[in-house]
């Protein structure tokens, strides 16, 4: 590329020029993206899932700094 051009100037000055004629290419996703995302989004079926692990511990084992804000199974 570096041949077609006579310095970095005119190689910045083409690509400028490149982008400004094909502007729109970037405003098409812009405008056609949101519509399509919230059109998915209300069509999708609700679904939730919350998954929890928890840790027991035989109280010989606990650390002696939670200690204080640990339940006794007894």
């Amino acid at each position: 590329m570096s041949a077609l051009f006579e310095s970095t100037a005119d190689t910045l000055a083409y690509i400028a020029q490149v982008a400004w004629r094909r502007r729109f290419l970037a405003f098409i996703p812009l405008l056609l993206l949101p519509p399509l995302a919230v059109v998915t989004a209300m069509v999708a079926p609700k679904r939730y899932e919350a998954r929890m692990t928890m840790l027991v511990q035989e109280p010989s084992k606990l650390n002696p700094i939670l200690k204080d804000i640990s339940i006794n199974p007894n």
